[in-house]
């Protein structure tokens, strides 16, 4: 059994074929396909507006499942919207 927030996407990758997905997405990828974690932004500010910073670069043959919601994204907002030292409100 497997939950996600959002929608599951499978994404099938030929052989060489690559895709970049942001790591707050993935759900699950085949072992057949070759991974790489890696940072995209340079400074604070950037890592800020891009969520965590890190994304997964996959390489086919193979499939990768994404989740069409962030959930790092939900958590932020929650706690924009919160009362208290962490919030606005």
């Amino acid at each position: 059994m497997m939950t996600c927030y959002g929608a599951i996407d499978t994404i099938e990758l030929a052989a060489g074929e690559s895709v970049t997905i942001d790591t707050g997405h993935v759900v699950a990828f085949d072992p057949s396909t070759t991974s790489q974690i890696r940072k995209v932004a340079g400074g604070v500010i950037q890592t800020l507006k891009s969520g965590e910073g890190y994304v997964f670069d996959f390489t086919g043959p193979g499939w990768v499942m994404t989740q069409t919601r962030n959930p790092s994204a939900l958590q932020a907002w929650i706690r924009q919207i919160m009362p208290g030292e962490t919030g606005g409100a």
